[in-house]
């Protein structure tokens, strides 16, 4: 990350948020997950703390239409 960060969305499960971001490294957007989970050992906090995404602040309009063309994709295919 080369300036600030910036939260890009929490998530309510890991799953989710390593989906999200699988799509936006495959984009070349660098991300940082954050969770007070054990580092995994703990994964019911995620439920009530939630797994936090986040972005270098240059990167969030693209990473947030790459996140909603992705929901939307998604909705099509129902």
């Amino acid at each position: 990350m080369n300036g600030k960060i910036a939260l890009l969305k929490k998530f309510s499960t890991r799953e989710e948020a390593e989906i999200a971001k699988g799509l936006l490294e495959s984009n070349n957007i660098r991300v940082i997950l954050k969770s007070d989970d054990a580092s995994g050992f703990y994964p019911q906090m995620d439920l009530s703390m939630g797994v936090k995404l986040f972005v270098d602040e240059s990167d969030l309009e693209e990473a947030k239409e790459l996140l909603t063309s992705s929901v939307e994709n998604q909705d099509e295919g129902n």
